[in-house]
């Protein structure tokens, strides 16, 4: 279901066309951008460091207190400007007035994307950053960058790249406010890190970039995200058994990845179904099942949205 009642003037018998065009209003957001850009600029990579933390105890005790949604992001941030130093930097800013400022601005989807409860992508968190970009710009990036990249080259550990995922596929969606050259720059920068990245997920890892594509493509119109289509339908490469295309398990994962984007863009990206079933048919008689498994799934979808 791509509608969105509230987007289209619609939420039970009252229209609300007033509410939507006041929600797609950046300067609705303001006056929080200011506090937040204050503490990213001294505190990014601590707040990634808690969500990462958060990632890894989120199936003890511990993580299941914080509680979920809402109150999983209300305890993160808090547990963030209570740290210290962040809080100390803002002067008469305190913790609380930084966490009303952000969730008086937030602008949550009321229809999300599908994640399994097993998954670890959290989509509030993913939203958090959508937020932090979508309020505070393109020069949040620079900020961001450099402890982002840390974790995209330098990490392996499933807490801090599920955590990557949720930033940057937040700047992904927070970035539909840029100017055109923003946007540019920023997909420039995500064709860079994700290819080598995407070819570096683990099994364990790849449910969680799947739902974290299908986050960032959601409710989307394609053309905003063609870059990363592109993207992805040039890492589907060969599906044989030969040694230049990969093992069976990197086919698997180079069609997974794109099924995720075929799922949420369904007949919008129909010539991109007809390319994958023209590219895929050949090897329906693949020698390993897991491969075949994939590519009679993946046809179902092709098949489904070509209908």
């Amino acid at each position: 279901d791509f509608q969105d009642k509230n987007y289209i003037g619609y939420n039970g018998e009252t229209p609300v066309a007033a509410r939507a065009a006041d929600r797609r209003d950046p300067k609705r957001a303001a006056p929080a951008a200011e506090l937040i850009f204050a503490w990213a600029q001294r505190g990014s990579a601590s707040f990634i460091a808690l969500q990462a933390q958060d990632h890894k105890f989120k199936d003890t005790s511990e993580g299941q207190s914080h509680g979920g949604g809402m109150g999983r992001m209300r305890s993160l941030l808090q547990r963030f400007f209570q740290g210290g130093s962040s809080v100390q930097s803002l002067e008469e800013q305190s913790a609380e007035d930084i966490i009303r400022a952000i969730f008086s601005s937030r602008l949550w989807p009321s229809t999300r994307p599908p994640v399994s409860s097993d998954v670890g992508f959290s989509l509030e968190f993913a939203t958090l950053w959508q937020l932090f970009f979508r309020i505070c710009g393109f020069k949040l990036m620079p900020i961001v960058h450099p402890h982002l990249a840390s974790i995209l080259y330098g990490s392996s550990e499933k807490e801090n790249l599920t955590a990557a995922s949720e930033v940057l596929m937040g700047m992904i969606r927070g970035s539909r406010w840029w100017e055109f050259a923003e946007i540019q720059q920023m997909w420039a920068y995500v064709g860079e890190v994700l290819p080598g990245l995407l070819e570096r997920l683990t099994s364990e890892l790849l449910p969680e970039w799947m739902a974290a594509l299908r986050f960032a493509t959601h409710h989307r119109d394609p053309r905003r995200f063609q870059p990363l289509t592109t993207l992805l339908v040039n890492k589907v490469g060969q599906l044989d058994d030969s040694p230049a295309a990969g093992t069976s398990s990197s086919q698997v994962r180079r069609l997974l990845l794109l099924k995720a984007l075929l799922l949420e863009t369904g007949w919008r990206t129909r010539p991109v179904a007809t390319w994958l079933v023209d590219r895929i048919a050949p090897a329906v008689g693949h020698p390993y099942k897991q491969v075949r498994h994939v590519i009679g799934e993946t046809m179902t979808l092709c098949a489904t949205i070509l209908s």
